[in-house]
């Protein structure tokens, strides 16, 4: 997909699902990042997320569940282009430890989700100023260095077009509400990024393909 300033982004990853009873569910995954754009190239792990569903059960046709999740780092948010820092948009992972809460709520056609995700580890280890690279294309991307994100607040509503036991397509909305402006350090303290705070709005798909009972395959 395309990020900010037409950085190319691709991220791939592997999933595992374990359900350990009727109402409580565990999952696994390791994602990976390839970004291009007009600062380079690069390629480097990811997060790993660990998480715990817990199903309501209700006499209702609509199933409830309710998630508790962590993300951990794969890498510090530092990769660099040879020896100049990349800003965050070429960076395979934030570089920060999050938790996450959530709650959904689906039937065989409709799925309602909303979920907080709060970074606690405070500035990964970014160092990207525009001035090391002082280029033209460079001063298009907002400084970084020593960067502190902030909170979202995640809305998504999907819809089962092709739901049946070997194949799911799923469309939907996905709403991103960040809480506050990120900011980075300089000699004078915490700058805000202006514009980071604010609402985004992404469409969604979603296949998925049950190739075995156990394995499934999937895009987004």
């Amino acid at each position: 997909m395309g990020g900010d300033e037409s950085v190319y982004v691709f991220t791939p990853g592997i999933q595992y699902d374990n359900q350990l009873s009727e109402r409580w569910a565990i999952q696994a995954k390791i994602t990976a990042n390839y970004a291009s754009g007009n600062l380079g190239n690069t390629f480097g792990l990811g997060d790993a997320y660990l998480s715990g569903t817990y199903s309501i059960k209700d006499n209702s046709s609509w199933k409830k569940s309710i998630l508790v999740a962590t993300k951990l780092p794969l890498n510090n948010g530092d990769i660099r282009e040879g020896t100049r820092p990349l800003p965050m948009q070429y960076q395979s992972s934030l570089g920060t430890v999050d938790i996450i809460g959530g709650f959904s709520i689906t039937n065989n056609k409709w799925a309602f989700a909303t979920a907080l995700q709060q970074p606690i580890s405070g500035r990964n280890r970014n160092t990207f100023l525009p001035a090391y690279w002082n280029t033209a294309a460079a001063l298009k991307y907002a400084a970084t260095n020593d960067f502190k994100r902030k909170g979202d607040v995640l809305l998504r509503a999907g819809y089962n077009v092709v739901p049946n036991k070997k194949l799911n397509i799923n469309l939907g909305l996905l709403g991103i509400y960040h809480v506050k402006n990120d900011t980075y350090l300089n000699g004078a303290g915490d700058v805000p990024i202006i514009g980071s705070k604010g609402l985004t709005l992404n469409v969604t798909g979603l296949i998925n393909w049950y190739v075995t009972k156990n394995v499934e395959l999937g895009t987004t």
